[in-house]
């Protein structure tokens, strides 16, 4: 359990100063990122803002996670139908494996590490999937469709951003929605289908759905990824806990 705890503690690190870099180095993201809001220390510290709990946001993506858990429970337990985990699901059970009939002083052992664990895996994860790769992705597409409808534009993607803000503003407004809507979808799908594929599967229906889902919800209107990372820290945080009562059972 502790190699797994460093290696996740490592990937976390690694993904909080990616995050970091893409900001503090003068990367602008996509056109509807808002910098501001998404600061590093507002994200780090967004898994403990419960106002989080009284915006709708968040249980969208926890009722995406539900529905697929209660799937997989029915095809299981009703059908008879058992997939063969991949190697990220055999990794979380296996952290579980052995728990039955620990003491007190394990068990909180074991929870301080799920929430520790589910802290990184919210944070980190939205950080990078929703933080940088998505509006990463959406800003090489507006750029890139840009050019088809400004034909005199700039070659280099590089160029001042200030720059693609003001062709943005001078197309027609069928035709700027029509850009941005577009960028902003693919952009999603890219991000949702990379978070499946770290998840153990490119083409694991929960994981892609899950992604898109946060995509759609918490990239709209300017990104906020505090309340992404919230919602993805509590959800991993109530499986995870669901888990252990399983395993001391």
């Amino acid at each position: 359990m502790s190699k797994f705890t460093w290696r996740f503690a490592t990937g976390f690190t690694g993904m909080v100063s990616v995050y970091k870099a893409s900001i503090d180095g003068g990367y602008k993201f996509s056109p509807t990122f808002d910098v501001e809001k998404n600061s590093v220390a507002e994200v780090m510290t967004s898994p403990f803002n419960l106002e989080y709990f009284a915006t709708p946001d968040p249980y969208l993506f926890a009722a995406a996670g539900a529905s697929f858990s209660a799937l997989g429970y029915f095809l299981r337990h009703t059908l008879d139908i058992k997939a063969k985990p991949n190697a990220h699901v055999q990794t979380i059970n296996n952290l579980f494996s052995g728990l039955n009939n620990i003491g007190p002083a394990k068990l909180f052992q074991v929870l301080f590490l799920i929430a520790g664990l589910t802290y990184m895996a919210g944070v980190g994860e939205e950080m990078l999937f929703r933080g940088v790769l998505m509006p990463r992705f959406e800003e090489y597409l507006v750029i890139n469709n840009l050019k088809k409808l400004s034909p005199n534009l700039s070659d280099c993607v590089s160029f001042d951003y200030s720059e693609v803000k003001r062709r943005i503003e001078e197309l027609a407004p069928e035709d700027r929605e029509r850009l941005l809507q577009h960028a902003n979808r693919w952009a999603n799908a890219a991000q949702a289908v990379l978070f499946s594929g770290v998840h153990g599967s490119f083409v694991s229906v929960p994981h892609i759905t899950m992604g898109a889902v946060a995509g759609a919800v918490y990239g709209d209107e300017g990104y906020d990824i505090g309340e992404a990372a919230f919602a993805h820290a509590w959800y991993d945080f109530f499986v995870f806990s669901i888990l252990l009562i399983q395993a001391i059972r």
